[in-house]
């Protein structure tokens, strides 16, 4: 934390200390956490101070010896401050105010604590106030009521962790607890199904110590209690009786009858479990004893006891048997819950699936008459298709002939058709009438001729 860190800072802490922090916001904001880190009971380095317990609670009066630095305590009006700041912000709740809001359950009660009650021991207190001249209206000069008080953000971390570790690591038939220390002797942190292991076990499994949920692990039991309330005050637990059911959900969760058997049996379990163990000490000790009178020459002695010996082990057969049958039976009841919720999921799954067939028609008749209207259509389709892909009247050939044809064609050798295009074109090129000479042309040919001729003779 930054305000320990500075501890060895004498300016920081003289101004922290002096009654000039009640004017600075930020010093203000820097004690608001140093009040929560005393609840652990460490010192300034985080390390164990058995002259500071452990605890959920802060007593205003007591509250500066959490902070003596060099034999010197902060002055009184700060601590005042920053408690009256607390208070107001709701960080801080008193204990019997936290009891009372955790007991308003039912909606008479809390309009009769809201209208009533809270409105009288306001305007007591606004009347002992005028009565007392308490004129001055700052935080720091009003008297804070003695406490204890509870700090709600603590209390929230707290919460959180133990929901989370009981959501992620506990099965469903495990999220119910024992708060009673008194009713059964064997609840306690040896026994799984007390609240106050459950604690444990979440405390233990912090790695980080700075964490706020690592107190848990030095609480005393008595405190629990407060967590418990609030748990259920923050609709993530249920309490009937001395049980509480821890839940994470919109839907309120309740303590059923197989719950409370189940935490019955692990009692008795638990409680044969012990007398079983205390048999078998008994059953040691008679047979030492055996052996010693034995050793001793007291035969008939010796035998007394190797008597009793024996008897201790019947009966500690018996519980052995006993204490299967038990297990067994917690085994099978925690099957039966499994069971119970496979059901749910098969219900839940029935009415799904009625609901998405409802809301998108999927009934028999539906389908039927969509299947018959689908066959009329593609049937129609088929028509079409038929009668788009007939042919011309008039027009028809032979299948059969046309492949023959084609058959006669493709095996004709291909030098004897080329032989044949040839003759026919040479044939073709015999027929074709000579082109007619017209009389100029004649002329031409016949007047060069004779100019060819005189050329010769002048020669």
């Amino acid at each position: 934390m930054a305000f320990f860190e500075e501890w060895d800072d004498d300016d920081r802490m003289e101004a922290l200390f002096s009654s000039s922090a009640i004017f600075d916001a930020k010093m203000l904001h820097a004690w608001k956490p140093a009040v929560l880190w005393t609840l652990r009971g460490r010192a300034t380095d985080n390390s164990k101070n058995s002259a500071l317990t452990p605890s959920l609670l802060i007593f205003p009066e007591s509250l500066a010896r959490r902070f003596v630095r060099k034999g010197v305590e902060p002055v009184p009006v700060v601590l005042n401050h920053v408690l009256s700041h607390m208070i107001q912000d709701k960080d801080l709740i008193h204990l019997e105010e936290f009891q009372a809001m955790c007991e308003q359950v039912s909606l008479p009660r809390w309009l009769f604590r809201t209208a009533v009650v809270t409105p009288a021991r306001w305007g007591l207190h606004s009347l002992h106030s005028l009565w007392n001249d308490e004129s001055s209206t700052s935080s720091a000069a009003r008297r804070i009521p003695p406490g204890p008080y509870l700090p709600m953000e603590v209390l929230k971390t707290i919460a959180h962790a133990i929901v989370d570790f009981v959501m992620s690591e506990l099965e469903p038939t495990e999220r119910t607890f024992c708060l009673s220390q008194n009713d059964h002797a064997t609840c306690g942190p040896r026994l799984s199904c007390s609240f106050h292991a459950l604690c444990l076990r979440v405390g233990a499994s912090i790695s980080d110590e700075m964490a706020i949920p690592s107190i848990l692990k030095d609480l005393a039991p008595t405190e629990f209690a407060w967590i418990a309330k609030y748990l259920a005050w923050s609709k993530q637990a249920v309490i009937r009786g001395d049980l509480l059911k821890i839940h994470r959900g919109q839907s309120p969760a309740l303590v059923t009858a197989g719950d409370e058997s189940l935490l019955v049996l692990q009692h008795m379990i638990a409680t044969l479990e012990v007398s079983m163990a205390k048999l078998q000490a008994k059953m040691d000790e008679t047979k030492a004893k055996a052996v010693a009178r034995k050793r001793a020459n007291n035969l008939t002695d010796a035998l007394v006891y190797l008597r009793h010996s024996k008897t201790l082990g019947d009966s500690l057969a018996q519980r052995q048997a006993g204490l299967l049958n038990l297990l067994q039976t917690e085994h099978q009841l925690r099957d039966m819950h499994v069971q119970a919720l496979v059901v749910d999921g098969y219900k839940v799954a029935s009415a799904s699936m009625h609901h998405v067939r409802d809301s998108l028609g999927l009934t028999a008749n539906a389908v039927d008459d969509a299947v018959a209207e689908w066959q009329i259509v593609a049937d129609e389709a088929s028509q079409i298709d038929v009668l788009l892909s007939s042919t011309a009247p008039g027009v028809a050939f032979d299948d059969d002939a046309l492949a023959a044809e084609l058959e006669a064609l493709s095996n004709v050798a291909p030098e004897t058709t080329a032989s044949n295009v040839a003759d026919s074109v040479a044939e073709e090129a015999i027929h074709l009438p000579k082109p007619a000479q017209s009389p100029v042309h004649d002329g031409g040919v016949h007047a060069l001729a004779t100019r060819v001729a005189q050329l010769n003779m002048s020669k």
